[in-house]
């Protein structure tokens, strides 16, 4: 199985998170979820690396997901309170 790798920091972050993509497949389509699973975001980009800005997210631990053409993966990160 083929795995969508990503470097994903800093963890914990404040104002925002970098991710890297090791090797794309295809635009990349990022989703952020807070742990009960509400939709909080949701972005497409092609470049091998993004920044999302999280400034105003209460603290706690969310979800990345991360899907191309052919692979879904998905990261938690921890956020400092705003």
């Amino acid at each position: 199985m083929n795995v969508l790798a990503a470097n994903i920091f800093p963890n914990p972050a404040k104002d925002v998170i970098h991710i890297q993509i090791a090797e794309m497949d295809g635009p990349i389509t990022l989703t952020l979820h807070s742990m009960s699973g509400q939709l909080l975001r949701s972005e497409v980009f092609s470049e091998p690396r993004h920044s999302l800005p999280i400034a105003g997210l209460p603290g706690g631990v969310y979800l990345i997901g991360l899907q191309d053409n052919h692979r879904l993966q998905t990261y938690s990160v921890a956020v400092f309170g705003n």
